[in-house]
Parts: C-alpha cells; sequence; structure tokens
C-alpha cells in the first residue's frame, strides 16, 4: 500500500494558517488605523473646540462643479451659523470666522437687479481668491471699498452721467483666467456690465508649474480616503514638503516661462476676455495685484521679514518673486497690444516697506483688512481709466 508525501497532506493546513495570519493582519492594520483616526478627532477637537464635524461639513461655502471646478454655493451666510461653529472652524475653514455672504445669484456680497437699474454704473470684477477676498468681512473686500470711493465721488457719478457705481464682486477661490472666461462668456454680460477689471494673477501660473492642464477643468470627485482626517493631515504635511523641497522649487522656476503652456493660454484668455468685454459695450481693465516677494536680495530685513510672515524658504521667497515679475509683464504685454489701461497695485505697493508692507499680507498673495483698503484706493486713484 503506497504512502502519501507529507508536503501533500500539511497544504490543507498551510493554506488555512496563511489565510488566518493575513486576515489577523488586515484586521490589525484596519483596527489601529481606526484607532489613530479617533484619537486625533479627539486631539482636534481638545484643541480647536470643533463641535461636530457634520457641522462643519454641512457648512462648506463651495460645490463641486464639473464645469469651474468649484463654485460658490447660493445665499451662503456665515452669519447665520452657530457662533460656537464658527469660533471652532479655523483650523478647517478660517474664512467661517468672518462676515462672508454669497448672493443669491453666488457672488460675494450683496444682491444686485439683472438687467441693471437705470443710473447706475456698474464694474464687475473677475479673479481668483485675491478678489474674493475671503480674508476680510463683505464690507472690508476691496471690491467693497472701491465701490464705496467711486459712490463718494460726485464728479466720478457726473461724468458717466449716473446716480450710483456697484462694483460686483465676480471673484472665486482657486479659479485661473479659463473659469473666468466661461463666467464671462456665459453669464457677466447679461450683467449689462459698463466695466469689467481682469485680475487673474497667481493661479494660471501656480496650476501651470504644477503641471495642471490649463485648457481642462479642475474638477476632481472626492477620493474616500478624504473622509479621514489623519490621512488629509498626512496629505497636507506631504504637500507642504513637496512644495518646500528645494528640488521641487527649482522645477517650479524652470516652468515659470512666457513659452510655457500655461503661460501662453494665459495670454490669450486675457485677450478673449478683453474681446468678449468690448462686445458687450464694456471697458476692459487689467488689474496687477500685489504680492509680498519682491525682493531679489534675500538677504536684506524686508525679505527676512517677508519669509517668516509667509513661511517662505529663501527657495520659495525667489520662486513668488520671479512669479509676479512675470505675471506683471504678461499683463502689461497685454495691455499694451489691445490697448488696455493696466492698473499696476503691485508698484503701487512699493511704496510701503519693512513692517508697513507686512501689515497688508496674510500671505504672499492675499491682503488683510488694511491691505485690501489700499488696493481699493490705488484703483480708484486710477478711476480716469475707467
Amino acid at each position: 500500500m503506497g504512502s502519501f508525501p507529507l508536503g501533500q497532506i500539511s497544504r490543507p493546513s498551510q493554506i488555512r494558517t496563511v489565510l488566518y495570519g493575513t486576515t489577523v493582519s488586515f484586521v490589525s492594520v484596519v483596527l489601529c488605523f481606526l484607532i489613530l483616526e479617533v484619537g486625533y478627532r479627539v486631539y482636534r477637537m481638545q484643541k480647536y473646540g470643533i463641535v461636530e464635524m457634520a457641522d462643519l461639513k454641512g457648512h462648506q461655502a463651495f460645490v463641486a462643479d464639473p464645469l469651474y471646478g468649484s463654485r460658490p454655493i447660493r445665499n451662503f451666510d456665515t452669519t447665520v451659523i452657530d457662533p460656537k461653529v464658527r469660533r471652532s472652524a479655523k483650523p478647517l475653514a478660517f474664512w467661517l470666522e468672518k462676515d462672508v455672504h454669497f448672493n443669491s445669484l453666488g457672488y460675494r456680497g450683496k444682491e444686485f437687479t439683472v438687467p441693471k437699474d437705470h443710473g447706475v454704473y456698474r464694474i464687475v470684477m473677475l479673479g481668483g481668491s485675491t478678489v474674493q477676498n475671503l480674508e476680510v468681512d463683505d464690507g472690508d473686500t476691496w471690491s467693497a471699498r472701491l465701490e464705496d470711493k467711486l459712490n463718494h465721488d460726485p464728479g466720478f457719478l457726473a461724468a458717466r452721467h449716473v446716480s450710483r457705481a456697484e462694483v460686483i464682486n465676480a471673484g472665486v477661490s482657486g479659479w485661473r483666467s479659463r473659469e473666468g472666461l466661461l463666467l464671462l462668456q456665459r453669464e457677466i454680460v447679461r450683467f449689462s456690465p459698463d466695466c469689467i477689471m481682469i485680475a487673474f494673477n497667481w493661479n494660471d501660473a501656480w496650476h501651470g508649474v504644477n503641471m495642471v492642464d490649463p485648457n481642462g477643468s479642475m474638477y476632481t470627485p472626492q477620493p474616500v480616503w478624504q473622509h479621514s482626517l489623519l490621512l488629509q493631515n498626512l496629505h497636507t504635511r506631504f504637500l507642504n514638503m513637496v512644495v518646500n523641497n528645494t528640488n521641487t522649487i527649482r522645477a517650479f522656476s524652470a516652468r515659470l516661462s512666457r513659452d510655457s503652456e500655461w503661460a501662453q493660454v494665459y495670454r490669450k484668455n486675457l485677450a478673449e476676455m478683453i474681446r468678449v468685454t468690448e462686445i458687450a459695450g464694456a471697458k476692459a481693465v487689467l488689474i496687477n495685484l500685489p504680492g509680498l516677494a519682491r525682493q531679489k536680495d534675500i538677504t536684506s530685513v524686508e525679505a527676512r521679514s517677508a519669509m517668516a510672515r509667509a513661511g517662505l524658504t529663501a527657495d520659495n521667497y525667489l520662486f513668488y518673486a520671479e512669479m509676479k515679475s512675470l505675471i506683471s509683464e504678461m499683463l502689461h504685454d497685454v495691455g499694451r497690444q489691445h490697448n488696455v489701461p493696466v492698473i499696476d497695485v503691485h508698484r503701487y505697493y512699493e511704496s510701503f516697506h519693512d513692517a508697513e508692507l507686512l501689515s497688508l499680507f496674510v500671505d504672499v498673495a492675499h491682503t488683510t483688512r488694511e491691505g485690501s483698503g489700499h488696493i481699493a484706493e490705488a484703483i480708484y486713484f486710477e478711476r480716469t481709466a475707467y
């Protein structure tokens, strides 16, 4: 009578052992992750006073949009949110602390009529987060303060034969010139504008050096892993590490070229916005907004102070200064080519130095309440251009 080899007899047992070990390992990893996730959420609640994550999730002011990437939610108003939630929101959404209102059409600030009322000179501001200005309350955005200045100038109103000036804030955080052009074509031309101020300054370049398709939508469905606060935190830290890496900054700087695809698309979009504006019977004005990084000498007191304020290294400070310089150059080139005025707020800011300059910025591009006031002042000073 023959016998079976020992290996054949024990094989099912070995398979069961491997499967059991694999299952235990997988369950252990999942349990460890869940413990870390719960622990991190408790830590966040203790440190920041966050109430319910559902409260914050329910009060997000932007919604994903396949065409634009994202859009403001209509009739959003931070002032109706529970004060406890607003105070606790800074780590996730700092703007909930501010008085921010998006009207029934999704534009920041008060309601406006479509078409416009008789006797109104209507200005529409196009741009990204530096136009939307979520760092300040509604009444302190530079678009709102410009409107106030124009309405207190009888000469401006009389010269245009109107009784009132109106400035619509059409800025949306994260938007590039692509999204601005779409909004202009699809909505803003119906608003009977008298002037369109085009202030796309940062996002085209930033997304461009990050190799984002300048002609494509930035819409991306939220991946499952982003429901984990722990993984979100690790992802953010990883991105910050990558962005501050010297090799990454050098790669970004190499893509800051007029000949790069994003730069060509940027100039083309600006030109098309000017064309659409003029066909609509409105004046087009380009706005060169200010940037904190401007000193090429990184050993200067101003440069070192700016790096400390914005959390920049010497490498990415110079990168942002180079980016601002290139954008300024292209805005002026497009303005000359199409005989359109360029209001250079960045140059206006050259009169501010050291501590005074730092007081005008939240970071490398976004302005404080005082800084927003100076932007309004600079644009008001050039009111004969529009």
